[in-house]
């Protein structure tokens, strides 16, 4: 059976990809301020945090599962979320603290991951922490983007507490993996 692991176009990835493809429209259609632009980026806003959702769902039911969609979803998950970030400070209010913290812990995020990476040769797949962090990062945002007031405030503490508690969950597991992995990356020479 041919190792596919390292298939790159698999219909998960290709969703991933297609996430990180829509948000320059996203933004595009938020930049311009006009409810019906603001509608149609609302729309493909939640389509973008459906194909999260599904991407990783679809890779495990289809036995597409590579090491590709591990690097990618959580890559489009990030470029997504601080993207959005950026445009609801600019925009709308969002708070450039919760901006700041978003981009600190992603950057931390993928450093880490990096470093496992090279040090260890170990992929660090998002997990439940992860996708439900990012879940409700993406929803304090569009909150703000589509000024849904009531949500605001109740969505933007919720975010910064899973901010808080997936940046521990990931620190323990890297702190794992580090410890559990010390002679590194296996020698395939």
């Amino acid at each position: 059976m041919p190792d596919r692991s390292n298939r790159f176009l698999t219909l998960p990835n290709l969703l991933s990809l297609s996430r990180m493809a829509v948000v320059p429209y996203i933004l595009y259609l938020f930049y311009q301020r006009r409810p019906e632009c603001d509608r149609l980026g609302f729309i493909l806003a939640i389509i973008a945090i459906l194909t999260d959702i599904f991407d990783g769902y679809l890779a495990r039911r289809l036995g597409q599962v590579s090491e590709w969609g591990k690097l990618l979803d959580p890559l489009s998950d990030k470029v997504c979320i601080v993207g959005a970030a950026i445009v609801a400070v600019g925009l709308k209010g969002y708070p450039v603290w919760t901006m700041v913290l978003i981009i600190l812990r992603d950057v931390a995020i993928l450093l880490g991951g990096l470093y496992i990476v090279r040090t260890k040769g170990l992929v660090m797949v998002s997990d439940a922490w992860g996708k439900l962090t990012a879940l409700i990062l993406a929803g304090s945002i569009l909150v703000y983007l589509i000024n849904l007031e009531l949500l605001k405030s109740p969505l933007l503490y919720l975010a910064t507490v899973m901010i808080f508690a997936s940046s521990g969950h990931y620190l323990l597991r890297f702190r794992r993996a580090v410890s559990e992995n010390p002679e590194g990356p296996p020698d395939l020479s």
